[in-house]
């Protein structure tokens, strides 16, 4: 069995030529959420500077080799107190190289408040970059907020082993123009250690097979079939099918094929694909991927096991067990007929 990768493109940034573009509408709610961690486990440093601190949080990320993701980094900072950060100062930021390997960084998209900032373009190299402050106002608070697109570089998808981890840090490097944290007798300052993880493409299999089974789970809409007719209910909403649900000579409810395939692709955004080679449709629910043979009535699991008599024709039209077509959700555990009413329910 054929098992396609799906591609997905993070592809947000604002980007004007070369230029970035800034956007300067960080709310309190941001604010809020960047300091509680809601969005990821928080990686908090304090560094005191100009007699007061300013605050780091950092959100990592992993690079998922064998798939075309590009992973998106953040950085956000505050001041402890108005005017710690100075018209001119310039924040110098460096990424780890690990052996031949190195982060290459692009798309920059910046908000702030209380300030304006813009990239230094001659400091952005393989594993740095820089961002310039300018600040006429020092009434407010500042904060920023930086996230990036990180291309990971040196390193082949077949890599099982001994994969970097990449470690973020602040510059300190006296000779560079306007640093804010330059110091002679310091050494650059770790802001956060596993940054950016490189997985192996088996773990980053394993770990997209595992979102897409929970997220199926999640949202998968609770469905009613009701016998002898063309109508189920998706949610709260009546939709219309092709052809009614029947009961068979075995006492199974079987769901008209073509139904089955239009249900499947409105289920895509959660998780489920389907595609149709010759007399077979090749299907990924979740976690799951399976091999359903129409001429054959069959369906086929990863493992190769055969399911008989899952599928069968009447009056020239394919249908398919509405037990199979629950399983097939990981929802095999959740369908009850509802014998007073003559209906099938998934939950």
């Amino acid at each position: 069995m054929t098992i396609k990768k799906f591609f997905i493109i993070l592809c947000s940034m604002l980007i004007l030529g070369n230029t970035t573009v800034f956007a300067y509408n960080i709310t309190e709610k941001e604010i809020q959420d960047y300091r509680s961690g809601k969005h990821y486990a928080p990686k908090q440093k304090e560094i005191e500077v100009n007699n007061g601190i300013i605050t780091f949080y950092s959100r990592k990320n992993s690079n998922l080799l064998g798939y075309d993701i590009v992973p998106q980094l953040s950085i956000f900072l505050e001041e402890e107190e108005k005017g710690l950060l100075k018209d001119g100062d310039i924040l110098y930021f460096e990424i780890s190289k690990e052996g031949n390997s190195y982060v290459e960084s692009k798309n920059f998209h910046i908000e702030t408040k209380g300030l304006t900032t813009k990239e230094v373009l001659t400091e952005r190299k393989q594993n740095q970059f820089a961002i310039a402050i300018s600040r006429n106002d020092e009434n407010e608070k500042g904060f920023i907020r930086i996230d990036f697109d990180a291309n990971v570089k040196g390193i082949s998808n077949n890599e099982k082993e001994n994969l970097p981890v990449f470690s973020l840090w602040l510059n300190t490097d006296s000779s560079k123009q306007n640093n804010l944290f330059s110091n002679e007798n310091r050494e650059n300052i770790l802001l956060i250690d596993d940054f950016l993880e490189v997985w192996s493409t088996e773990k980053s299999t394993e770990v997209i097979q595992q979102n897409r089974q929970t997220k199926l789970e999640i949202q998968f809409p609770p469905m009613i079939f009701y016998v002898g007719e063309k109508n189920m209910k998706w949610w709260d909403n009546v939709k219309q099918m092709t052809q009614p649900v029947y009961i068979n000579s075995l006492g199974t409810a079987m769901l008209c094929f073509d139904d089955f395939i239009n249900i499947a692709k409105q289920l895509e955004d959660i998780g489920v694909t389907i595609q149709k080679q010759n007399n077979q449709y090749y299907m990924t629910a979740g976690r799951n991927q399976y091999v359903i043979d129409i001429e054959k009535c069959c369906i086929q699991n990863e493992e190769k096991e055969i399911i008989q008599n899952a599928l069968e024709q009447k009056d020239d039209v394919y249908y398919i067990s509405l037990r199979e077509f629950a399983n097939l959700f990981g929802k095999g555990e959740d369908i009850y007929w509802h014998r007073w009413d003559k209906t099938i329910h998934i939950k």
